[in-house]
């Protein structure tokens, strides 16, 4: 066999070999069955109330992040 002709043969089992292996031998024999739900025995407990709530406070606004620009870039000539 020449050369190219078993690097074909070996691509093609590759090939074959990646695309077997990503397929299921079979499919599943029965289906999986959906969770069972159930009600609490008990209620869960109400959320604590606040108490006090805290003070606002007055915050400066945010200074802009000043943004620079890249440099120019020069143009090259051709002629």
């Amino acid at each position: 066999m020449e050369p190219r002709g078993v690097l074909l043969l070996g691509f093609i089992c590759v090939i074959v070999a990646g695309v077997g292996g990503q397929a299921p031998p079979s499919p599943p024999t029965t289906s999986p069955s959906p969770p069972t739900l159930t009600a609490p025995t008990t209620a869960p407990p109400a959320p604590p109330t606040p108490t006090a709530s805290p003070l606002p406070t007055t915050n400066p606004p945010p200074t802009p992040t000043p943004t620079s620009s890249p440099p120019p870039v020069p143009y090259l000539l051709l002629s």
